[in-house]
């Protein structure tokens, strides 16, 4: 055997365990969108597709998940409600998912949280664009940032990912719901308490409004969505949640309060055309009984505040005639 065999033989024994290691990651390696899928997905089947069939279905982001109680909206209405929401929810995966179920019934009541941050290309935990909205999007800067975005969070979450796997941490991601959550029909309750001192590191232009981009790719499929559900034979309730008071004096005036409100006239202008679908912005009401106490952060609620959020929710139905 040559000098040469024998040196590619040792080469190929000292990297053996690294291509190995590189090779069942491939084989183990998913997205932040796989693993949330995942997780609406175990949500819809056994809080939705159950014997129970709910009539209410809480859905969106974490700001549902950790503030929709259905035990407190079924006791106020005497409808069986349930919450699907996940952290980062998307609007149109919502719809996706539950349309892939076929789970949009008749005489069902659909209510979705929504927020700015579901129409930002700058979003750190994208979805994949829909293949249509791609294939019809321009091709200008907002298009190759989005993209730029995109990969830029899928290669930070694979590098994430792998240097655990590396560590030989082989755990699944937790895409189940425990005991506990399926009892509370979804609800994840958040019980740390917000504190007011916090904010002097946030800025009132946090980063994630500094490089929004609120009308690209994003946009476009949150669109897609609100067509979808439009269309659909649901009654749809998009919200907005109320938002720390300690943080709205901080935000107004700002480029953040005009995304916001930017947001607020892309969901109102979209939703027009359907009779079924409505719009409540809390983020805008003065809530005497939602103080920073209610609160785990500037916009989630805590076990407390999600409670007297939910019966508030159930008060606004009334009012708009949706539930009696």
């Amino acid at each position: 055997m040559s000098d040469s065999a024998r040196l590619l033989g040792k080469a190929i024994i000292v990297a053996l365990p690294s291509m190995l290691l590189v090779g069942a990651f491939i084989l183990h390696a998913r997205s932040g969108a796989d693993v949330r899928h995942a997780v609406l997905e175990d949500k819809i089947d056994k809080l939705i597709l159950s014997d129970t069939h709910p009539r209410v279905i809480a859905a969106g982001d974490s700001r549902a998940q950790t503030g929709f109680v259905p035990a407190v909206f079924t006791a106020k209405t005497g409808l069986d409600s349930a919450n699907i929401a996940i952290g980062s929810g998307m609007l149109e995966e919502a719809y996706d998912a539950l349309t892939a179920r076929h789970a949009l019934v008749k005489g069902r009541i659909l209510i979705v949280s929504v927020t700015s941050d579901q129409i930002s290309d700058y979003d750190s935990e994208v979805l994949p664009i829909n293949p249509e909205v791609a294939a019809n999007a321009p091709l200008d800067f907002t298009t190759l940032r989005f993209y730029m975005n995109y990969y830029n969070s899928l290669l930070q979450f694979q590098t994430d990912d792998f240097q655990r796997f590396a560590r030989g941490d082989f755990s699944p991601d937790k895409t189940q719901m425990d005991d506990t959550t399926l009892q509370r029909k979804g609800f994840q309750p958040r019980t740390d308490t917000f504190d007011p001192a916090h904010l002097v590191w946030l800025d009132a232009t946090p980063q994630w409004y500094i490089d929004t981009d609120t009308d690209g790719l994003r946009l476009q499929d949150f669109l897609r969505g609100i067509n979808g559900f439009g269309h659909s034979d649901v009654t749809v309730v998009l919200y907005k949640g109320p938002i720390a008071p300690a943080w709205r004096p901080i935000l107004e005036g700002t480029k953040g309060a005009a995304v916001e409100a930017h947001f607020d006239d892309i969901v109102r202008n979209a939703i027009a055309p359907y009779p079924n679908m409505h719009f409540i912005d809390f983020s805008e009401k003065d809530i005497p009984s939602l103080g920073n106490t209610q609160f785990a952060d500037i916009m989630h609620l805590n076990e407390n505040g999600a409670i007297i959020f939910t019966e508030m929710l159930v008060s606004e139905l009334r009012q708009e005639h949706i539930v009696k």
